[in-house]
């Protein structure tokens, strides 16, 4: 069965802010955090301008949804 080109299989990179430091720190001892690069594969379910919505690709979401990434 080949893939619904209504949900295209898509990659998505976003930057997220890291780990939360655990506890309580000064203001003076804190550090300077980096964002992370991290990165979602998926179906696409929504894409407008208050989200991007996706569907985890795999045997899982396949089975689910008679749908498959294509080959």
């Amino acid at each position: 069965m080949d893939a619904d080109p209504a949900l295209p299989l898509v990659l998505i990179e976003w930057l997220d802010s890291g780990q939360p430091v655990p506890g309580w720190q000064w203001l003076e001892a804190i550090e300077l955090r980096r964002p992370h690069l991290c990165v979602s594969v998926g179906f696409l379910m929504q894409d407008d301008a208050s989200a991007k919505v996706l569907a985890p690709s795999g045997p899982a979401t396949a089975a689910a949804t008679g749908t498959r990434p294509p080959a």
